[in-house]
């Protein structure tokens, strides 16, 4: 679950409405051609093909309940121009076998 829209900390009274996806974790170090240097990147393969990133990624929690990733994603603003937005990953282990469905609406980038 991603904590954050556009670099706003969703309210925890609204965190049932994150949008939860399956996937797979991969965390490594990556050319980044706009910054000029290797950056910590941390991915997501969703199971729908989509693949998240988060540049400069940042272990913040680990339990064996749960990872929490700080980083920035990158969008872009009303004006077209590339931002970099703070955002924090919650990952968990799935639960059960069968894909579920996600709990809300699909982000915009």
């Amino acid at each position: 679950m991603r904590a954050r829209q556009d670099g706003v900390v969703v309210p925890r009274h609204n965190a049932g409405m994150l949008r939860a996806v399956r996937g797979t974790f991969l965390l490594r170090d990556v050319r980044d051609t706009r910054l000029n240097r290797h950056v910590r990147t941390a991915m997501f393969h969703c199971q729908d093909g989509q693949i998240l990133r988060l540049s400069d990624a940042c272990l913040v929690h680990a339990s064996a309940e749960m990872l929490v990733i700080n980083g920035f994603e990158q969008g872009t603003n009303a004006g077209c121009q590339v931002v970099d937005y703070a955002q924090s990953w919650i990952l968990m282990e799935v639960e059960g076998e069968g894909a579920q469905p996600s709990m809300g609406p699909a982000f915009p980038r």
